[in-house]
């Protein structure tokens, strides 16, 4: 096994272990719904255009494609890049209560197979 393959495998196997980092995220394309464990952010901190820290919610979430892949998600388009365009994500926050997102955009590091992705409120 390579390292590259090493560190794959690390990635899949930290972000999706519930005991230590991983938390139950489904993932809904209106076709699909799978649920794997990533990581889930929501915090009140974000910088204004003019570099000023402001109170305004902030959503990611973080996720082995292989998590996905391996449920029969599709996370890639006929064009063979990644493209989570419409998905919606549910998680369970702090305070016990599920919160739903739409995915806006997402930023695949295609080296490591891990996909962060910046959420946006879902109505």
């Amino acid at each position: 096994m390579s390292l590259l393959d090493q560190i794959r495998a690390d990635v899949l196997q930290i972000t999706t272990n519930t005991d230590e980092y991983g938390q139950p995220i489904t993932f809904d394309n209106g076709t699909v719904s799978v649920t794997v464990n990533g990581r889930a952010n929501k915090h009140h901190l974000s910088i204004d255009r003019d570099g000023n820290a402001t109170n305004a919610k902030n959503a990611s979430i973080s996720v082995s494609e292989q998590a996905l892949t391996t449920l029969s998600f599709p996370v890639r388009d006929a064009s063979g890049e990644v493209n989570l365009k419409n998905v919606k994500v549910t998680w369970t926050d702090s305070t016990s209560t599920p919160r739903t997102y739409m995915i806006r955009q997402w930023y695949p590091d295609e080296v490591i197979g891990y996909i962060v992705c910046i959420l946006g409120d879902f109505k």
